[in-house]
């Protein structure tokens, strides 16, 4: 009765809101797991959504779990409504886990989540303009996701039950294809609608090869091939793979095209998105949403290993910067603060723990300088 009273608690804050509507409710989709779910819907063209269509989003709180925020609908290309979790997108406590017995916590924590969906979509907004890609949002290794809830979006989404085949054993597994990750999960035996994700991989990172099959013997039940997946440095995954037998329960009476569909499907999704026209494309988003220039450690978790990534995040603020310099309205100007502010701040870092290349880092130090001054202008 308490987590009920909560959510209607949450839904009387944003009654009267022009912008936004919130419902919410309990699920019970996982065994002995009581979960909390609110949905939200943003009206299009608002100060909070500048987009010319709704968004929907659902806001999932299961106990001792990091809140899994996801949208629902397409209003970008590639889209976002794919099941990826945006949480850290919209808050930087990301260290923050649900805990259904602290609910003063988590509607500070709400309140939060909703008060940035705006900054989060200007953001996106601004990357068009920019002709910047983020890979904005992650999937959780070991989560158990609604199967039917990521396959919705059938336009971008393709979907495959399979065998993978181990020795002697057989093991159903679950391979969804979207426009940017190859996904395999594992069904629940109590419930097969439900699956845990089990290993993904992106699809722009990695290269397909199938064996090749003889394409004058017809497949039958038995039938099998090798999908080779690799990146560049060596073979990361080899799945044997039969098809399941039934599709729809109705028997798959032509392997043959179910084989070539499958392999049309994966190619056709790693050339969907052509990455060539980004100028800039970043796969590790968080260190972007966690940035706080008045705390000198804040990036210290993030430091390692992300010689390319730092360099990415400087040029990222560098556009944005330019993009912005030469507007007059006081609130752009505020804004064009904020990434001075920013892409000095990731200078100072990247010279502070990369000393490799004497010329980078000075190269670096200069950029530092020549935007320090630009910031005391």
């Amino acid at each position: 009765m308490e987590n009920k009273n909560f959510i209607k608690k949450i839904i009387a804050k944003y009654k009267d809101n022009k912008e936004l509507k919130i419902t919410g409710k309990i699920l019970y989709y996982i065994k002995d797991e009581e979960i909390i779910s609110f949905y939200c819907t943003l009206y299009k063209t608002t100060t909070i959504n500048p987009f010319g269509s709704d968004i929907y989003l659902n806001f999932e709180f299961k106990n001792n779990n990091t809140p899994y925020i996801k949208i629902l609908n397409d209003f970008i290309n590639p889209t976002l409504n794919d099941g990826r979790n945006i949480y850290y997108c919209l808050t930087n406590k990301h260290k923050y886990i649900f805990d259904i017995n602290n609910l003063n916590e988590f509607e500070k924590i709400f309140f939060e989540l909703i008060d940035n969906l705006k900054q989060f979509l200007i953001c996106i907004k601004e990357n068009i303009q920019i002709n910047a890609f983020i890979y904005y949002g992650e999937y959780e290794i070991g989560r158990i996701y609604k199967i039917n809830e990521l396959i919705v979006n059938k336009n971008t989404i393709k979907f495959y039950r399979i065998m993978q085949i181990k020795g002697k054993e057989e093991e159903m597994k679950y391979i969804i294809i979207t426009q940017l990750f190859f996904l395999i999960f594992e069904p629940l035996e109590d419930d097969m609608s439900l699956a845990k994700l089990y290993k993904l991989f992106v699809l722009k990172d990695f290269q397909f090869a199938f064996e090749e099959l003889n394409p004058n013997k017809k497949l039958n039940k038995n039938s099998n091939f090798t999908l080779k997946i690799l990146n560049d440095i060596s073979f990361t995954e080899c799945l044997s793979i039969k098809f399941y037998l039934y599709e729809n329960d109705k028997m798959i009476d032509n392997l043959n095209t179910k084989y070539i569909e499958f392999k049309t499907d994966l190619f056709s999704k790693k050339g969907e998105i052509d990455f060539k026209k980004y100028k800039i494309i970043i796969s590790n988003y968080k260190p972007l949403f966690t940035i706080d220039v008045k705390k000198t450690s804040e990036l210290k978790n993030y430091n390692k290993n992300m010689h390319d990534d730092y360099k990415l995040y400087i040029a990222y603020f560098e556009e944005l910067y330019n993009y912005y310099k030469d507007f007059k309205e006081e609130n752009i100007k505020k804004k064009v603060k904020t990434y001075l502010a920013n892409l000095t701040y990731f200078c100072v870092d990247f010279i502070s723990f990369y000393d490799s290349d004497p010329e980078e880092i000075e190269y670096y130090r200069k950029k530092m300088t020549t935007y320090l001054d630009k910031d005391g202008e």
